[in-house]
């Protein structure tokens, strides 16, 4: 399939610039093993983040220069705060960025805050966990003109309230944008995924050239 096709305006011309398109970057993190045996490993998230990587190389306007991986053991917190840093210092408003994570959350009860548990978490030391305000603080501290994140995880509600899809116009390129799209509000999801498997299914099966964030957003929701 050609690579035309493009995600929200994801290939779309800088409005400051009168040739080339944005550099879009895709980071992918996947996490099926865990060293804490009191965390249960999980059997789909890695395939699930190259089957994505693939469909963006494949159908999308994505190189694989600008394509970073992160799976099981090098998914740990500080290499994701150092991939954090290296956006922050690396990206401008000629880059776009699409964010997929894959694999397990948890939510601290008493200060209902949500984490991503890397690697090397400890199920029983919550210093070991990613705190979604990290994730939270990139999205709004990076340069890159559009951000987009996937989060597949558990509790991966806790990373912001719902707001209207219809609040914004979802077809204004000039504007910088950040996207979160997650698997659930504040509640276990599935190991095998029907998240992971309805962001694909949209993304291969929808005719249009250029596939909206929103309306991608829209269709998971109803699944």
């Amino acid at each position: 399939m050609s690579k035309e096709r493009i995600i929200g305006t994801f290939g779309a011309r800088p409005e400051k610039e009168n040739t080339g398109l944005r550099t879009n970057h895709l980071w992918i993190i996947g996490i099926d093993i865990y060293e804490d045996p009191d965390i249960p490993n999980l059997d789909h998230p890695v395939r699930e983040v190259q089957d994505f990587r693939d469909l963006m190389l494949s159908d999308f306007q994505f190189e694989e220069k600008n394509v970073r991986f992160l799976l099981n053991e090098n998914a740990t917190k500080s290499g994701i705060l150092n991939g954090f840093d290296h956006y922050l210092s690396t990206l401008t408003d000629a880059d776009n960025l699409l964010l997929y994570f894959a694999g397990h959350g948890t939510l601290h009860t008493p200060t209902k805050r949500g984490y991503w548990l890397t690697h090397e978490s400890r199920k029983t030391d919550r210093s070991t966990f990613l705190n979604n305000s990290e994730v939270v603080d990139f999205f709004k501290n990076c340069r890159a003109h559009h951000i987009f994140g996937i989060v597949d995880s558990c509790f991966s509600g806790a990373l912001f309230q719902t707001r209207n899809l219809a609040e914004s116009d979802k077809r204004i390129d000039r504007f910088p944008s950040r996207w979160l799209l997650t698997a659930g509000r504040n509640e276990p999801v599935l190991d095998e995924s029907p998240f992971a498997k309805a962001v694909l299914t949209f993304l291969k099966n929808e005719p249009a050239k250029a596939i909206w964030a929103a309306d991608l957003c829209t269709h998971v929701m109803k699944v």
